[in-house]
């Protein structure tokens, strides 16, 4: 049901006159009702910002704290500026003293004054140098001490994350890294080799398949010249079990 009456008022927000049906009404259109929404949000956000801005830059700002004789660690942590976990370790580590009732904890707030009134002067933390590396292996040097494949040996650098320079076009190892990371046999192995064409009439593979079972299984290889020679005992296990293509 509308009203009869007619009430003339101010809007609130454009500051106008104009005729309104309500004696409440504040504003003179929907418009200045949506303006006026909006301004008070912004103005409630730029309000809960400098807050939020104050209270950082100094915690003792925050009316919470204000006044307080015992604090909680929610309350403590953020006196101090500091996260809720590095506060209960301090206290359990006894860097700040605190009662413990009926389930509840808390801090004397002259505790932790008492804390900055006995500091000692400051000792800034010195940062451990780590030693420099000035010893390098070539790939192939790795090969011939650990007696191993250029596959496994490139698997075992990226699994460890070996330190690498490169030099005059060649890439080089930490000598310490790797010797911590590789294995070295106690007693020397000597491989025996097939050359690709062996392989291939031995076990009748075109040379596709030939390297394709190769790559797929890891099997050590060296390069002698322009041909291949491919680790026999490696490539004969293969043989004795299943293929895996």
């Amino acid at each position: 049901m509308s009203s009869n009456i007619e009430v003339e008022r101010i809007c609130q927000f454009c500051g106008n006159a104009f005729v309104a049906k309500t004696t409440v009404t504040k504003f003179c259109s929907h418009r200045c009702s949506s303006l006026a929404y909006k301004q008070k949000k912004r103005e409630s956000k730029v309000e809960n910002s400098n807050y939020e801005t104050l209270t950082q830059l100094n915690p003792a700002n925050d009316p919470i704290l204000k006044g307080r004789e015992f604090l909680t660690p929610r309350t403590a942590a953020l006196l101090l500026g500091i996260g809720r976990a590095t506060m209960y370790r301090y206290l359990a580590d006894n860097v700040v003293k605190c009662v413990r009732i009926g389930g509840k904890t808390f801090i004397r707030r002259q505790d932790i004054d008492a804390l900055f009134n006995a500091a000692g002067p400051y000792e800034p933390k010195v940062e451990e140098q780590p030693e420099p590396i000035t010893e390098f292996y070539t790939i192939k040097e790795i090969m011939e001490k650990f007696q191993c494949g250029e596959t496994w040996a490139y698997r075992v650098i990226k699994e460890k994350n070996i330190p690498r320079v490169s030099r005059l076009g060649r890439t080089l190892y930490s000598k310490r890294h790797v010797d911590r990371s590789f294995k070295v046999k106690s007693e020397p192995v000597t491989f025996e080799y097939y050359t690709t064409e062996e392989a291939m009439a031995k076990y009748g593979l075109t040379r596709d398949s030939l390297y394709h079972i190769m790559k797929r299984n890891g099997v050590t290889k060296i390069k002698a010249g322009r041909h291949i020679k491919i680790a026999a005992a490696e490539l004969d296990k293969i043989f004795e079990k299943p293929i895996i293509l």
